[in-house]
């Protein structure tokens, strides 16, 4: 009886040092190696554009035409829409205008490495 005690106690104290062990190593390959990702330019437009889609479908709701408005990614940000600290040293705006009810957007950006076609820094 001693003997079979033993050996359930082994294979118990075996996995639970598999499973620490498991849980360890996935750990250190999530945190320690694996590289910081950066949303991809196309979705940081995407997101701008969106986000000015929202804006305009909130702050001039009542409103069936208004012209060409810049808005920039910190404004869009202040108010919640625009999610800017996922996309590093991007900066960038949107313009947006409403016509007979239909809102349109177009984003611009310009980081480090590149700028999109079309961006004009004022």
């Amino acid at each position: 009886m001693a003997w079979m005690t033993g050996i359930i106690l082994f294979f118990f104290l075996l996995t639970i040092i598999l499973i620490t062990k498991y849980y360890h190593e996935r750990n250190y390959v999530l945190i320690d190696k694996s590289p910081v990702v950066e949303w991809g330019r196309e979705d940081m437009v995407k997101d701008l554009e969106k986000a000015a889609i929202r804006y305009f479908d909130h702050y001039y709701a009542n409103i069936d035409n208004v012209g060409s408005t810049r808005l920039t990614d910190d404004r869009l940000f202040q108010v919640g829409l625009f999610p800017k600290d996922l996309y590093g040293d991007c900066d960038g705006y949107a313009i947006a205008k409403k016509t007979n009810g239909v809102i349109s957007a177009d984003a611009y950006i310009n980081c480090d490495d590149y700028k999109s076609p079309g961006y004009d820094k004022n």
